[in-house]
């Protein structure tokens, strides 16, 4: 949602967040854990909140709606310097951080380009342009598409999710860090109102929706998730996930393009999900980077059997106790891709073996699935992804792909 700012409307104050800190007694998902003014140069903001990016550490990175700058701010609330625009890249757009570097993307109706960002000097240190590596994309050619003023933008750990104004019928995509979009999909529209940020959290996207206000979850194939709340006045844009500041909880901070006088950066208490990751075995490779896929090369109509071990951030593995559901996804790819690489398959299923209810059956040591590849409508030459799904909700740190021969 479009908020302008301009510097003329900046007051003199210091560069402090004008601190307030609010620690409920009990833990309850969208209980603001805090909340301070976002400040530009140490000047109070007249609204226009856009982007933010959490580091891990004890520092938030924000920007305003088209001032040219990354702003820093300790979780504290204490203004702690900028990252000066060093040749365009830094346009007020959303933000992320990888690690070690920030991403952003400029808020502007027909932006096309990613950029990644020096967090000292500001210099790219790279770009890729998404609309020419997606031309016949509908995220790229929608009139609410991914150029139309890029909103929201968020690190998975080896690709990002970037999304596009809060207009009804607008749309967010995985992108790799060449800017090839990995899926996409149209975000559930809210009282008549699209999203602006997002925030990825295991299988889950929380998104800000400016106009209800207030934060909503999807999967990551954007259905509807429980456990959204509104934030009543605060029209949230960009998001990033916290879980360092607040222990034992987690929090999303938020950048506000409101109400009219300042602009925030708050801290909504969300749940501290356990995550998980998938380790696909033989005869399948695992790809964990999207910009360098490994290509799974076989027959198209044998039977392949897929085996993969699930472990979860507590450090257990998921078996069979508790009847967990595991599935896979397969999804057409556009692209196999210009830096992939290919391995034979070496080991199939016997033809009679092939399992048809979509489920993985837990052999002890892994979860398997005999995968019947001539029910399953593939082309010869192209490639498909496979994901797995535990409990409806999609792994997203390592796939397969699997490219069909004669």
């Amino acid at each position: 949602m479009k908020r302008g700012l301009c510097r003329a409307a900046l007051v003199a104050a210091v560069g402090v967040g004008f601190l307030a800190t609010v620690q409920p007694s009990a833990a309850a998902t969208g209980d603001v854990l805090q909340q301070f003014t976002a400040t530009a140069n140490g000047f109070i903001s007249a609204g226009g909140g856009r982007g933010v990016a959490f580091d891990g550490g004890t520092n938030l990175y924000y920007t305003f709606d088209g001032i040219p700058e990354i702003f820093k701010m300790t979780t504290g609330g204490i203004f702690a310097g900028s990252v000066p625009d060093a040749g365009g890249t830094i346009q007020g757009g959303p933000l992320a951080w990888d690690g070690t570097a920030l991403w952003t993307t400029n808020y502007a109706i027909g932006n096309q380009f990613l950029y990644k960002v020096d967090p000292t000097t500001g210099n790219a240190m790279s770009s890729c342009n998404y609309a020419t590596q997606n031309p016949s994309s509908p995220a790229i050619t929608a009139p609410f598409g991914l150029t139309y003023a890029p909103d929201g933008l968020d690190w998975t750990g080896s690709s990002l999710w970037l999304s596009s104004d809060a207009q009804p019928g607008n749309y967010a995509a995985e992108v790799d860090t060449s800017c090839n979009i990995l899926r996409f999909f149209q975000p559930p529209v809210v009282n008549g109102c699209g999203t602006s940020g997002l925030a990825v959290v295991g299988g889950i996207l929380w998104h800000g929706y400016p106009c209800v206000p207030g934060i909503r979850p999807t999967d990551l194939a954007g259905n509807a998730l429980s456990g959204g709340f509104d934030t009543p006045g605060l029209f949230d844009e960009d998001l990033a996930f916290d879980d360092v500041t607040f222990p034992p909880r987690c929090a999303l901070w938020a950048n506000d393009s409101g109400p009219v006088d300042t602009s925030h950066l708050t801290a909504y208490e969300v749940p501290c999900r356990i995550t998980y990751t998938v380790t696909f075995l033989q005869p399948l490779d695992q790809t964990t980077d999207p910009a360098n896929p490994v290509k799974n090369v076989g027959r198209n109509g044998r039977v392949i059997p897929v085996k993969v071990q699930i472990h979860a951030s507590d450090g257990t593995d998921v078996t069979d106790a508790n009847n967990p559901t595991v599935t896979m996804t397969v999804s057409h790819l556009t692209r196999c891709g210009a830096n992939s690489t290919s391995d034979a398959i070496e080991t199939y299923a016997p033809a009679g073996s092939a399992n048809n209810d979509g489920l993985f059956r837990w052999n002890g040591t892994n979860w398997a699935y005999n995968w019947d590849t001539s029910s399953s409508g593939l082309t010869t030459g192209d490639c498909y992804r496979i994901n797995i799904d535990l409990n409806g909700s999609e792994i997203a740190s390592t796939f397969a792909i699997y490219q069909p021969v004669r």
